[in-house]
């Protein structure tokens, strides 16, 4: 009797070892396919014209009268907003920041005597407009206001920005990820597998830079968009 209620357990046992055995076959197997995936990367891009321009200029006067410099920094003012309202830009799209005026005589480290010129006054003019095409036109037409007896002691690159992000968005991330979904497909076809679908997807980042450069350069007027998605696809045999 004891002898058979050996057996019995041995059998038991025997048995609990086989289905555990297939148990923790099944689950190894099963982790294995859950592992079975591909990451691609998917890339769009789009060249877009800026919609948004700043630019600044920097108008000089200098005399031994103040008052004198004032009035005809006022002029070289009225001139330039004259010269940029004909040229297409609105009055509020130009207005004025900077204004130093330095008085030679009170510098304390001035090392040779002051003749003439004792005030310098330097004017910035700023110009915020969408109208990207006049701006970048009006850079090069400054040698007119030197015509209209206008000084500009210095001028930097208008900077041009692109703000519609947004509404090609949507478009570009359906085109990256048909350009992922391509790569994950050939793929699995040079290794035998199938797409089963999204393991994960990452939208990535939006990026601009200058068309035709691969830097972000602010005084292009012509803008190139990327966008870049990351994907893992299931794969099955």
């Amino acid at each position: 009797m004891d002898r058979g209620l050996g057996l019995v357990a041995a059998a038991m046992l025997a048995l609990g070892v086989a289905v555990s055995g297939y148990l923790v076959g099944e689950g190894f197997r099963e982790g294995r396919k859950a592992e079975r995936y591909v990451t691609v990367k998917g890339l769009a891009e789009k060249t877009v014209k800026a919609d948004q321009a700043l630019w600044m200029l920097q108008l000089t006067r200098a005399s031994d009268d103040l008052g004198l410099v004032q009035q005809s920094l006022e002029r070289d003012v009225a001139a330039v907003r004259s010269f940029f309202t004909q040229s297409g830009l609105s009055a509020d799209e130009i207005g004025l920041a900077r204004l130093e005026v330095i008085d030679q005589l009170a510098q304390a480290y001035r090392s040779q005597p002051i003749n003439d010129n004792r005030y310098i006054i330097n004017q910035t003019v700023k110009v915020e407009s969408d109208k990207v095409d006049i701006v970048n036109g009006l850079q090069n037409q400054t040698n007119e206001l030197l015509k209209l007896g206008v000084i500009v002691n210095g001028w930097s690159p208008a900077v041009f920005t692109y703000n519609g992000l947004n509404a090609v968005k949507p478009e570009m991330i359906a085109e990256a990820t048909q350009a992922a979904r391509a790569s994950a497909e050939q793929f699995a076809e040079d290794s035998g597998s199938d797409i089963t679908g999204i393991l994960r997807a990452n939208q990535g980042v939006f990026s601009i830079q200058s068309a035709g450069s691969a830097f972000a350069e602010p005084e292009s007027l012509m803008k190139k968009v990327r966008a870049v998605v990351t994907i893992d696809y299931r794969l099955e045999d």
